[in-house]
């Protein structure tokens, strides 16, 4: 596969209206008559890099937005084209804006709603993706970790309020944390090819084995779930137990998957390892920058 070179420059990009972007990887074939330096802020905060005023149009650094994880790039120096990818967290927002009473949707509902906005398409994957996706895929897990939290808060309810749990939206909760992961199951392994081909067959190994746990952890969970509603129905200790067990495992699962991936040992806050495949790639970057 083609390797291409990431390089660390000030590339632009033409900001056309409020919340929209597109790519211009050459100056205006207009004559320039103004142009005016302006200052940067990135989720309102201030970066060195400047913007651009010519003549009108905003011009912004891609480097503070890589930076950032707010995008992926590559430029093809034989085609004089720049490729933008735009990313970093998953923006699941609409769902969480929500009243209760909207979030009644099925996982197919849920899965197409999530399509929307999230790049799932592992067709002509490429280099330029991989930090990216590996930003992307940590956020994603972070998110499904917090279903454990709610799973606690229900079990609790039962047990010392006598509240029953409503399994219709600890459902909702789960797809809403799960589907964006399980739409983009073929990108991760493109991502694993991709590590095997520009950085080793290790980081391709390593990929494989986050995606093994990711797999588990959603067995877990779905498991986790199907107890849960046992137990509301019976209230059986050994429901309970599942209950658990099964979210014991998965969270397992999902601190090693994002140990592998990040570096973050979710057990020991603050202990990060440098051998991640974040690290792994943000060296290869650098080199290839060189």
């Amino acid at each position: 596969m083609r390797r291409y070179r990431l390089l660390g420059i000030a590339m632009m990009i033409t900001i056309l209206g409020v919340g929209t972007a597109g790519a211009q990887p050459s100056a205006p074939e207009k004559k320039v008559t103004s142009i005016t330096p302006i200052d940067l802020s990135i989720d309102r905060e201030l970066v060195k890099e400047k913007a651009v005023l010519i003549d009108g149009e905003i011009y912004v650094p891609v480097n503070p937005l890589f930076n950032q994880n707010k995008l992926a790039y590559y430029l093809d120096g034989t085609q004089n084209s720049l490729y933008l990818f735009f990313g970093g967290e998953t923006n699941l927002n609409w769902y969480e804006n929500m009243p209760d009473s909207m979030k009644l949707m099925s996982r197919e509902e849920v899965a197409s709603k999530l399509m929307d906005g999230i790049a799932y398409e592992a067709n002509r994957y490429h280099s330029g993706m991989m930090k990216q996706d590996i930003v992307n895929i940590y956020s994603l897990l972070k998110g499904l970790l917090e279903t454990n939290e709610r799973m606690e808060n229900a079990i609790y309810m039962k047990l010392n309020l006598n509240q029953e749990p409503n399994i219709t939206m600890l459902k909702q909760n789960y797809y809403y944390r799960s589907e964006p992961i399980r739409i983009l199951s073929s990108r991760m392994y493109a991502l694993s090819r991709e590590l095997g081909d520009q950085l080793g067959s290790r980081e391709r190994r390593m990929m494989k084995e986050v995606v093994e746990r990711i797999d588990d952890a959603l067995g877990d969970k779905d498991d986790a779930l199907e107890a849960m509603e046992d137990w509301i129905r019976s209230s059986d200790e050994d429901d309970l137990d599942d209950v658990r067990d099964n979210e014991m495992d998965a969270k397992e699962n999902l601190y090693e998957a994002i140990e592998l991936l990040t570096g973050e040992d979710l057990t020991k806050p603050g202990k990060v390892d440098e051998n991640s495949l974040k690290h792994r790639v943000d060296k290869w970057i650098k080199k290839q920058s060189k």
